[in-house]
This record gives C-alpha cells, structure tokens and sequence, in this order.
C-alpha cells in the first residue's frame, strides 16, 4: 500500500514537471513569434523615391491593366485611422494638375491618361481636397495604385481654395504641381462662353467685376489675378507652369513633351498627338447651338471696352511678377523659356487690337 502510494505521488511530480516544461516552451515560442513580428514591423525598405517606407504586408495582383504582375502595396489601413492620416502618404500623389481652368486642364489630362505604361491618372476632376475630403480620395488613390506608375489627379481650382493649398502641404508635401495660365482677357472670355455653352444663367460680363459672388457662376475677374493665386505656393514645391498656347504650337510640342516628361521623372517618352479637349455638354441640334452661341460674347467689341482695359492691367502685373520673381524660383519650371516669356510679353497689350489689325 505504502509502495503504491509513493508511485503515485512519483508520477504525479513527474506529470506536474511535464505541465510546467509545456508552459514554459509555449511561452518561449510566443516570445520569439512576438519578437520575429516586430521584426518584420521595424524593417525598412525603399520607396520610388529612395526614402524609407515600412514593409508592405499586403500582396496584390494588378487586375486592371491585365497583367499577371503581382506587386506589393501597403495596406491602406497603416496609414488612416477613421479621419485621421497617420503616417506618410505622399506616395499616393507624385502630381497634381492643379490651376487654372480654362487653360487646357482637360486636354492635359486626357493626354496624360492615355500614358498608361507610365501614368494613371483619374479622367474627371478630383477636387476632395479642397473640401477636406481627403480620405475618400486617398482610398481611389490606393485602390488604383502601382509602384511603377505616377499618380495624378487634376483640379483647375485647387490653387484658388486655402482647404485644398492646406491639405497638400500637411499630407502631398512633394506632389509636382502643373499649372497652366492664359491671357486674362481670353481666360475670361472663354469661361464665360463655357460656362453659357453648358447653359448656366449668366449676368452680363460687365457686372462680373471684382470677386466672385453666388450668381457669378465661377466667372470673376479676380481668378484672373493669376500671380495672387501661384504666390501661395511654397518655394520648396516643384512646379511646371506653361501658357496654354503651348498646347497649341505644333512646332514646338515635341520640345514641350520632353520638358514634361523630364518634370515627372518619366522614363518613357511621352508619346502621341496632343488632342484639344471641349469639355461640357453636346448641343441637342443645330437650333440649339445657335442659341447657345446668340448668348455667348466676343469680348473685342467695343462694349467690353472698360473690362478688357481692367483685365488688361491685371494681366500686366501678373506678366511682371512670374517673368521677376515666380521664374526666379530653381523649382520653378517652364517648357522653352523664351517662348514662354514672349507670350507673357504679349499679355502687356491688348490681344483684341492684333485681332483687329489682322482683319
């Protein structure tokens, strides 16, 4: 009886030295799994950009273009929380067309699109920035990104909206800007006609003068006041900026192309014609086209007499300040500069009198 008790008592010691060795080996593994993961957490990779990023933990195979490429992109959810952007998102954004419209955004834009060995960029305007809505728009971003393409979005008001010029600096802080500017006094004409072409109630041009208000429709001779808006640009952003006869000159595309191309940091060319882009809506008949054009204005007669003089003496300060001082800027980029800077010339005069001279 004794010998049966001592066995007993014998094998619940070893039973128990048993228990207490499982537990300390569980414990050991799950201190090395906690260790391996935050090793896996801290280990830094290079981004496009050379700089460091975290590891992405998500695998994705890219449906989109068709390819059986697999690449990997960062789970979205490292980097918001709610409302709230936690880590560094530029690598969402490398562009931004942002200003002016009216300048040949569209065209740009389409243009742009068609890259797709190179670029993606979304063919309608993405203006959530400038309505703090910038998590929505960085969800669109994620979902279509790919390591080897630059990322675009457009938005030709993004310069004139402090929310927009704010939330780049706090989550874009190195997204290129392309900024095209027209001669005020054509930038006016033509929105106004846009703006009847697409068939908004339009007052009279003439009372369109000063700031925008609610029934001016966008159309003001203030967004003309083009050297106010670029001045808000901080000096360490890369900037394009071009004059939307650019996009016109044949004889000087290919040189324009390969300017932009070598902006973006594009290995591919650039390639194709650059097709003019109206955006809006599509006349339902002829009748309906010639009352839309009975409405629009050609702002050389002489009833614009007065606005063209105000517009005219806008543009002229605006010509001095980029030519003197935006130029200055190493940041600041232009395609041809002599080109250029003859065009901005021509906004000291009245383009309605070569018109005139022409006839």
């Amino acid at each position: 009886m004794q010998k049966h008790v001592a066995m007993n008592r014998k094998n619940k010691k070893k039973l128990g030295g048993i228990k207490v060795t499982s537990q300390c080996l569980f414990l050991l593994l799950a201190i090395i799994g906690l260790i391996y993961v935050r090793l896996l957490v801290n280990l830094d990779i290079p981004d496009r950009d050379g700089s460091v990023e975290s590891l992405p933990s998500l695998i994705t195979t890219d449906a989109g273009s068709g390819k059986s490429m697999t690449y990997a992109k960062p789970r979205l959810e490292d980097y918001i929380q709610g409302w709230n952007i936690t880590k560094n998102v530029n690598w969402l954004l490398d562009f931004s067309i942002v200003g002016f419209p009216k300048t040949g955004t569209s065209t740009l834009m389409l243009y742009l699109k068609n890259q797709t060995q190179s670029v993606f960029i979304f063919d309608d305007e993405r203006c959530e920035l400038g309505w703090n809505q910038h998590v929505p728009l960085l969800k669109d971003l994620h979902r279509e990104y790919h390591p080897h393409l630059l990322m675009g979005i457009k938005c030709p008001r993004d310069l004139e909206v402090d929310y927009a010029l704010n939330n780049y600096r706090s989550f874009f802080p190195e997204t290129k800007f392309i900024v095209g500017i027209r001669s005020p006094i054509r930038w006016f004409e033509s929105f106004y006609n846009f703006r009847v072409h697409n068939e908004f109630p339009m007052l009279p041009p003439q009372k369109l003068v000063g700031r925008c208000k609610k029934l001016n429709q966008g159309v003001c001779t203030n967004r003309a006041n083009f050297s106010d808006h670029l001045s808000k640009i901080e000096d360490s952003r890369k900037v394009f900026l071009y004059e939307m006869s650019q996009l016109q000159n044949r004889e000087s595309m290919d040189v324009f192309l390969r300017d932009l191309q070598e902006f973006l940091g594009l290995k591919t060319p650039l390639d194709g014609p650059m097709m003019h882009v109206k955006p809006g809506r599509k006349p339902m008949s002829k009748e309906h086209e010639q009352e839309l054009m009975s409405n629009k204005i050609n702002i050389c007669e002489d009833q614009y007499a007065e606005l063209r003089e105000l517009l005219k003496q806008q543009a002229s300060a605006s010509a001095h300040w980029i030519l003197d001082d935006f130029l200055s800027n190493p940041n600041v980029k232009v395609s041809s500069p002599d080109y250029f800077k003859s065009l901005l010339q021509d906004w000291h005069g009245d383009p309605c009198d070569v018109e005139k001279h022409n006839r």
